[in-house]
């Protein structure tokens, strides 16, 4: 036999949107003195009339509300316990509230031990559903029952009632003539979980009982009543959010009455922003909310962020619902709101270099990297942007240095994690008075494999909603998203979001996808800006027609030189190419591309080119 640990009657209320985690702490626990009476006309539930017994499912005869869920039918154990899981099979004679196995959870528990239902002055368990709908009652009785298996004869006869009306649980007692026999027994009330929070139990079988560490041996009183009566709870639909400054947002509060028909006072508490209670259909301020048992209803509570707030400001209030029929029953659950300012100043540019480096061997599925500038790691994904300087901790995949060498770049980490999705939010930007926009980014996509490399796509937020995958000019495909090796080297990426123009509230959302082996994908300078009129990229080059680049020469070694360029720029034009060679060894000298439309591209030979002195060279557009 398990001891019991506390009597639990703290509320706690989740604060992920569209979900309310049950907590028999929404219970209040009261004791009285009443009378036990015996079922008459009930019908016979022979088959716990043993030890160790449960019964089938029995039909409960109405809809009972118990901890946050709907039951129609309950199984019955000869141990003194019931329990709303009908899929429950084993029939625990080992009373155990805080910990006991989930499935026999939710259950209550009017006396749980190790009971028997063969007395010799004949032990009967029967049950009853009587009253009219809305206000019926459904007992369940164990009558003439041994407390300890190897009792003699009648040790305790009780009860449980469940009320449809206001969902209220009582246990009812009445002593019969022999001993308690090693008893050792727990009353209370569980959820489905386990643990603190989970369960509440009583201390003695007493007029009053309270808190304790330990079990029941003696008998309750004939008469005692002990009533777990359910009290109302918040759940908070609208998920914790950061908002504009300036802007006002409204969180969505669901008020359920579990009990019997009520008036909720409706408060907040705490907070330095502007905070108002507003009806669901936000037409005007409310105070209270009525509500019949078994009822719900929403209200709002908009937030007003200030102005001057930046995204390291936030500000956490208390949103409570009070029984004006009885001030102890409430509920309440807390707020919190973050700021975010706009970016209205062009061109933005983001290179990462000021992120705290997230160095040394990183392996696994990151779910806490902290970012700065206002940007954000996407908590609701299952993978992290990481900041970093150098290259990945794993071979094989991701650059070896960040774009333009030294600093910092973004990547995703693969190793142990993969097909995650990471996504990288940046702060708002206002477009207000800008008429084009082009986002422009650096990507490393590297996989030695050749074969796991994952996806990586831009998302874009306007006019109030996500656009997922927007077309990208990437390295001169367009496409909605790119995927597969794309070589161990930096390519350009654009990303018309015009469409945004005029837009005070629009975001940038970096949808990175690992794939099934090297696939740590990286992002770097990331640039924000009405487009360029002049623009030209080299989006590929080969030495001899290799299908990757050679970048390494040989002194006074003729080489075959090819360069792929395209005009990203606004405006139809010509451009000069070349090759240049580090630590100024000499060029291959210019050619000039077709007359180039937007998007349009042109391949520039140099064959054969000598150069004076081996090294490394590069494309250099003119």
């Amino acid at each position: 036999m398990r001891k019991l640990v506390s009597f639990i009657i703290c509320v706690i209320i989740s604060l992920a949107a569209n979900l309310a985690f049950s907590a028999v702490s929404d219970y209040t626990f009261s004791a009285s003195g009443g009378t036990f009476t015996p079922l008459s006309g009930a019908t016979a539930l022979d088959a716990i009339e043993d030890d160790d017994e449960l019964s089938a499912a029995i039909p409960i005869g109405f809809t009972f509300v118990y901890d946050r869920s709907s039951y129609s039918n309950v199984k019955v154990s000869s141990n003194g316990w019931l329990t709303f899981n009908t899929g429950a099979s084993g029939n625990e004679n080992s009373n155990n509230l805080d910990f006991s196995t989930t499935s026999i959870r939710p259950l209550v528990a009017p006396l749980w031990d190790d009971l028997d239902g063969r007395a010799s002055s004949i032990s009967t368990a029967s049950y009853i559903t009587d009253g009219t709908p809305g206000s019926r009652v459904f007992t369940m009785e164990w009558l003439n029952w041994e407390w300890g298996y190897n009792s003699g004869d009648g040790v305790l006869s009780f009860q449980v009632k469940l009320y449809e009306a206001d969902g209220k649980i009582e246990f009812i007692y009445r002593q019969e003539s022999d001993y308690v026999s090693n008893g050792s027994a727990s009353i209370g009330i569980t959820s489905a979980g386990t643990g603190n929070g989970n369960f509440i139990s009583l201390d003695s079988a007493g007029t009053s009982p309270n808190a304790s560490s330990t079990n029941e041996t003696s008998k309750p009183a004939t008469g005692q009543v002990y009533a777990f009566t359910p009290r109302p709870y918040v759940n908070q639909l609208t998920a914790d959010a950061t908002v504009l400054a300036g802007q006002s947002f409204n969180y969505f509060m669901e008020i359920v009455n579990t009990g019997a028909g009520d008036v909720f006072d409706l408060s907040l508490t705490g907070g330095s922003w502007t905070y108002a209670i507003r009806n669901k259909g936000d037409t005007a301020d409310i105070a209270t909310i009525a509500l019949n048992s078994g009822d719900k209803d929403t209200a709002i509570v908009k937030v007003t962020v200030p102005g001057g707030a930046s995204c390291s400001e936030a500000d956490t209030v208390k949103f409570k619902a009070v029984s004006q029929s009885d001030e102890s029953v409430s509920d309440s659950t807390y707020i919190a709101t973050g700021a975010l300012t706009a970016i209205s100043s062009f061109p933005y540019i983001q290179n990462f270099d000021g992120w705290a480096d997230m160095t040394g061997s990183i392996s696994g599925c990151q779910t806490s990297i902290p970012v700065s500038d206002c940007w954000t790691n996407d908590s609701s994904d299952d993978n992290d942007w990481i900041p970093r300087t150098g290259s990945t901790s794993s071979s094989g995949t991701g650059p070896p240095d960040d774009h333009t060498g030294g600093e910092n770049y973004v990547y995703t980490e693969a190793s142990s994690c993969h097909d995650h999705t990471a996504n990288l939010l940046s702060p708002p930007f206002d477009f207000s008075g800008q008429t084009a926009i082009e986002l422009t980014f650096w990507y490393h996509m590297y996989d030695l494999s050749g074969s796991g490399m994952g996806r990586l796509r831009v998302d874009f937020y306007y006019n109030g909603a996500w656009h997922n995958g927007m077309t990208t000019n990437w390295n001169g495909a367009l496409g909605d998203s790119l995927s597969g090796n794309q070589g161990n080297v930096w390519h350009k990426a654009t990303t018309d979001i015009s469409a945004a123009a005029n837009d005070s509230n629009a975001q940038i959302r970096f949808c990175g996808l690992t794939g099934d082996s090297y696939s740590d994908m990286a992002i770097d300078d990331v640039r924000i800006a009405e487009p360029l009129a002049n623009d030209f990229s080299a989006l590929s080059h080969d030495q001899n027609s290799a299908s990757m680049p050679d970048t390494t020469v040989a002194a006074n070694t003729p080489v075959n030189l090819r360069i792929v360029v395209q005009n990203l720029g606004t405006t139809a034009q010509t451009s000069q190419v070349g090759w240049w060679l580090a630590d100024d060894h000499g060029t291959t000298g210019t050619a000039t591309t077709a007359n180039l439309a937007k998007n349009e591209m042109d391949t520039l030979s140099f064959s054969p080119w000598t150069p004076t002195a081996g090294g490394v060279y590069s494309p250099r557009v003119f």
